[in-house]
């Protein structure tokens, strides 16, 4: 079996809940321009995660998550986590 990464999953759910939410009728209980909100972390997620991948490429290591590690980076974002890369 393939190993899903997450930017993949990201896509697929992307794609998957509008078209369950079609699919059911489900009624809307945040309607416009209430549900523009929700752009506002996704757009935080983003910017954290371009921070990540930019740390990564300065400190010139793999940034995939199933191969070896080349190095741990505790720069940036990742001074934060729980689990430095």
């Amino acid at each position: 079996m393939q190993k899903l990464l997450p930017p993949i999953l990201l896509f697929l759910f992307v794609i998957l809940m509008p078209v369950v939410c079609w699919l059911t009728a489900a009624p809307h209980f945040i309607y416009y321009p209430f549900n523009l909100l929700g752009l506002v972390p996704i757009a935080l997620g983003f910017a954290l995660d371009k921070s990540g991948s930019t740390i990564f490429a300065k400190e010139e290591t793999n940034i995939m998550t199933f191969n070896k590690p080349d190095k741990l980076v505790e720069a940036g974002v990742f001074q934060y986590t729980r689990n430095p890369m």
